[in-house]
């Protein structure tokens, strides 16, 4: 019901403000909004990224254009395999765009996906990432993405100021 009055206007917010250095943000919340929320959210990515794509056929610097960051909480209910994510992933960075996803654990995605080969598939396109403490799962594939490494860790501290601990 509270989506309604979105699907019977014919004007509203310009999204392409965001080009320019505008934002804009969309909040729908499944609890307020019901699932209508998360396709709002995937409608207006998908809008904003196919604008970005059409930037591999202009000098869009020199139209004026900036960066765009999509800061996407609970990504895992707007991401699939027909969404155009992991593409724009791969090839979004040089074309101005900033893609940060977030979401508690690896198995939103697996679940999201179909699976935890299309999950990986979609998770090693980032090129950083954080976590914090998560469930085991979670933390068995953080352990896998930063792989094995030597690492200098001294028997004893060598005065009151332990520098190689620190560092």
């Amino acid at each position: 019901e509270l989506l309604l009055p979105w699907a019977h206007c014919e004007f509203g917010v310009s999204l392409d403000r965001v080009f320019f250095g505008g934002s804009c943000g969309i909040n729908t919340p499944d609890e307020m909004v019901g699932p209508g929320g998360a396709l709002v959210q995937a409608l207006v990515k998908q809008r904003l990224f196919v604008h970005i794509r059409r930037r591999a056929f202009y000098d869009w610097k020199k139209k004026g254009e900036t960066s765009v960051m999509f800061l996407i909480d609970e990504a895992h209910a707007i991401v699939g395999s027909g969404s155009g994510d992991s593409s724009m992933l791969r090839m979004g960075r040089s074309l101005g765009a900033i893609c940060v996803y977030a979401t508690q654990e690896v198995e939103s995605y697996i679940l999201r996906l179909g699976g935890q080969h299309e999950a990986n598939g979609f998770l090693n396109s980032f090129q950083s990432f954080a976590s914090l403490d998560s469930n085991p799962l979670t933390m068995q594939w953080v352990q896998h993405r930063l792989g094995q490494k030597m690492s200098f860790v001294p028997l004893s501290s060598g005065g009151p100021v332990a520098y190689e601990q620190k560092a």
